[in-house]
């Protein structure tokens, strides 16, 4: 019978040498599990790379791979592993990867509530949130000089991180949003997303004052009526209306 500790290590070893067999790498997510040893940092390290696979079947394989990591989050050390590891940056990939696949609708939940669990459990690990969300702001703000596909990008990660609280928004950025939204108003996918930046902003009190004072439902209206017919700026719009009533 093989102790532990080998176990493990010809489990890091069977993922690390097929890492872009989905088998293996969900076997291996399972393995380390089952053996308690999903929080050691070279556990970490594989499972991260797990979120990575581009391989046949690498949505069970993400899957797979998100649920264990969300357990190493319950601890403080864990957490802290994930972020050394470049955790959250993969996550955010998986995310972006994820983009418009409304049948994937449970694996995005997935992926925030680690952030979430994240930031949470290892509250100095909001600064490392804080610079990525702080980088995308930035991005926003060269917005018509930036492209398009670059600003939407930038509306894609800001979202995810709002989703997951880990951002903390200012008014500056609220007006920052809205000058994006404005600046692109005849672009239906950077109506879209703002306006779900701005849902998302809305479910604060605070926020939803400073929405209001800027102007925004003008916005969200302007946006319904320039896209009448695009049925995801309607529900979004509505939603957001709603939010701010």
């Amino acid at each position: 019978m093989l102790k532990g500790i080998e176990a493990v290590e010809l489990v890091h070893a069977a993922m690390n040498q097929f890492s872009q067999n989905s088998k293996v790498q969900i076997a291996g997510c399972k393995a380390l599990r089952a053996l308690d040893a999903q929080s050691c940092e070279e556990s970490v390290r594989v499972l991260v790379q797990a979120l990575g696979s581009r391989s046949e079947g690498s949505v069970l394989v993400v899957e797979e791979a998100l649920k264990v990591l969300h357990d190493v989050a319950d601890t403080k050390t864990g957490a802290l592993l994930i972020v050394s590891n470049e955790g959250i940056e993969e996550v955010l990939k998986v995310l972006q990867v994820l983009k418009g696949a409304d049948k994937l609708q449970a694996l995005k939940q997935q992926c925030v509530a680690l952030l979430s669990r994240i930031a949470t459990t290892a509250p100095e690990t909001r600064e490392k949130l804080g610079e990525l969300g702080a980088a995308m702001a930035s991005l926003l703000s060269l917005f018509p000089q930036a492209t398009v596909e670059a600003t939407k990008e930038a509306f894609s990660f800001l979202e995810c991180l709002l989703t997951a609280r880990a951002f903390q928004v200012t008014e500056d950025f609220v007006i920052l949003v809205l000058k994006v939204i404005r600046a692109g108003a005849n672009d239906a996918g950077i109506q879209e997303q703002g306006i779900s930046l701005l849902s998302i902003m809305s479910t604060t009190q605070e926020l939803k004052g400073l929405i209001v004072s800027h102007k925004g439902p003008t916005q969200i209206t302007a946006a319904m009526r320039t896209f009448a017919n695009k049925l995801d700026i309607q529900i979004k719009g509505c939603v957001a209306l709603l939010n701010l009533g």
